[in-house]
C-alpha cells in the first residue's frame, strides 16, 4: 500500500506539528486506496473453493488487511497530533473511520472460511447472512452511535 509511509519530524528528528492540509492529504490518499480496493469487492467472497477465485479473494483480503493497519496508524497519528475539534473538522476523517470499520469486518473472516459458509448457505445447509456482513453492520452501528 504505502499511503502511510511518513513521519512528522523536522530534519533533526524532532516531532513537528501536523498541518491540517497534510492530514487531509493523507486521509484523501487512504480513502482513494480504499475506493480502488472496493472496485474488486465482488471478488472478496468466492462462492467456490476453486483455486483461481480463492487466490484472488485471499490476495484482496491481504490488501484490505494492509490497508486497515495503515489506516489505524493514520487515525492514531491524527488523533495524537490534532485536537478533537480539529479532527472533527478534517475533510474525510469520519469517512476514513467508517472505511476502517468496514475493512476490520472484511478481514475478520478468511476467504476460504467465507467460501465454505457461502456454499453451505447456497445449498440450504444453513440459513444465515455471512458473518462479515453481520459484523460490518454491527461496527457501523457502533460508529454511528459514537457520533
Amino acid at each position: 500500500m504505502g499511503f502511510c509511509q511518513f513521519t512528522f519530524t523536522d530534519g533533526s528528528g524532532t516531532n513537528r506539528p501536523l498541518r491540517l492540509a497534510e492530514a487531509e492529504a493523507w486521509i484523501g490518499a487512504a480513502l482513494a486506496t480504499a475506493r480502488a480496493l472496493q472496485e474488486y469487492d465482488r471478488e472478496l467472497l468466492p462462492a467456490t473453493l476453486d483455486p483461481e477465485p480463492l487466490a484472488r479473494a485471499e490476495h484482496l483480503h491481504e490488501q484490505w488487511s494492509a490497508w486497515f493497519e495503515e489506516a489505524q496508524v493514520l487515525v492514531r497519528l491524527i488523533r495524537e497530533k490534532l485536537s478533537p475539534s480539529q479532527c472533527a473538522g478534517l475533510a474525510g476523517f469520519h469517512d476514513l473511520r467508517i472505511q476502517a470499520a468496514r475493512a476490520a469486518a472484511i478481514i475478520q473472516v478468511p476467504p476460504r472460511e467465507e467460501a465454505v459458509r457461502l456454499m453451505k448457505i447456497r445449498s440450504g445447509e444453513i440459513e444465515t447472512i455471512p458473518l462479515d456482513i453481520a459484523r460490518e453492520r454491527e461496527r457501523l452501528a457502533k460508529l454511528r452511535a459514537e457520533q
